[in-house]
């Protein structure tokens, strides 16, 4: 009674696409299917069977991410519209999927407005070198996702940065910490006790 969809197609649109451009097929959640699409998350495979086991309904899960991204990317224009931020204000990057909105145009606004319920969510290392303007960019993704897919109690779980030898992230976690606690819909996983501390990527 699960069932995943691979949605990572690594393609970004300065317009939301209505549909999406990719084959869309809901596959089992299987050995098989897993090992088929080497690409899945493993967090997200095993959140969607706690999901099942907790609640023993019929879930689906939709794997849709492109490591090394800002926040921009994914953030529609409502959400900028939302916290009443011009996305040309952004800090502005070289790569074209780099750019405010162009991510979730292509990669997640074809979901909506299916009757999602929620959201995980890791991402930070691209915007670690400004915390000060990252609690603000998560309410911006939080509030046009809320309104793009028509639910107000939409729920979206995030992971914390990683610790890493390298730097460390003190005060962009405490950025996403704040965050956390504005949102009452939004929950964080604290990971400052565990990962490797050298590799940013536990």
């Amino acid at each position: 009674f699960v069932r995943m969809c691979y949605a990572s197609n690594y393609r970004h649109s300065a317009k939301p696409r209505e549909k999406a451009v990719y084959p869309v097929r809901w596959q089992p959640f299987t050995e098989e299917s897993l090992r088929s699409k080497s690409g899945f998350s493993a967090m997200g495979a095993y959140f969607a069977l706690e999901i099942y086991s907790a609640l023993e309904i019929p879930v689906g899960i939709v794997g849709s991410y492109w490591g090394g991204t800002c926040i921009e990317p994914w953030i529609p224009a409502e959400g900028f519209a939302a916290v009443g931020l011009d996305p040309a204000e952004c800090i502005p990057r070289k790569q074209p999927h780099q750019h405010p909105a162009v991510l979730w145009n292509e990669m997640v606004n074809p979901w909506a407005p299916m009757a999602m319920r929620g959201f995980i969510w890791y991402q930070g290392c691209s915007n670690s070198s400004r915390p000060d303007l990252y609690t603000g960019r998560m309410h911006a993704l939080y509030k046009g996702w809320s309104k793009k897919f028509a639910n107000p109690k939409l729920r979206l779980y995030f992971v914390q940065l990683a610790p890493w030898s390298g730097g460390g992230h003190p005060e962009f976690q405490q950025a996403q910490a704040k965050f956390a606690a504005e949102e009452p819909n939004a929950g964080m996983a604290v990971i400052n006790d565990l990962g490797n501390l050298t590799d940013i990527h536990p």
